[in-house]
C-alpha cells in the first residue's frame, strides 16, 4: 500500500490550528463574520492536508484537490479582532476507487 493510500484510508481524524481574526474578518459590529469563520476552516483544512503529505503543490501535480461536501459552523462565542482562538477540523476516510471506462 502506498503512503498516499494509507493516508486516505486511515479513517476519521481531527486537526487543530491556532488563529487570530484579522480586520478583514470583522463585520460592522466588530464580530467575526461568517465568511471569516469559513476562511479559518479552509486554512485549517489545507494545513491538515499539507501536514499529511498533500501540499497545494502535490495536489496541482496530481491534477486533483480536496472536495468539500459540507462545512458545519458551531458558534460558541463571539470572536473579536486579534483574539486568539483555534479551529478544529475533522476529516472522514476517503478510500480511492477505480472505475472502468
Amino acid at each position: 500500500m502506498s503512503n498516499e493510500q494509507a493516508i486516505l484510508d486511515r479513517g476519521p481524524s481531527a486537526f487543530e490550528v491556532a488563529f487570530q481574526p484579522q480586520w478583514s474578518d470583522m463585520d460592522q459590529n466588530g464580530h467575526m463574520r461568517t465568511t471569516g469563520y469559513l476562511a479559518a476552516a479552509e486554512n485549517c483544512r489545507m494545513q491538515y492536508f499539507a501536514g499529511s503529505g498533500f501540499s497545494a503543490g502535490q495536489f496541482a501535480r496530481r491534477g486533483f484537490g480536496p472536495v468539500i461536501q459540507t462545512d458545519e459552523l458551531r458558534y460558541r462565542t463571539e470572536l473579536r479582532l486579534l483574539d486568539r482562538h483555534s479551529c478544529h477540523c475533522t476529516s472522514q476516510a476517503c478510500p480511492m476507487t477505480a472505475h472502468a471506462s
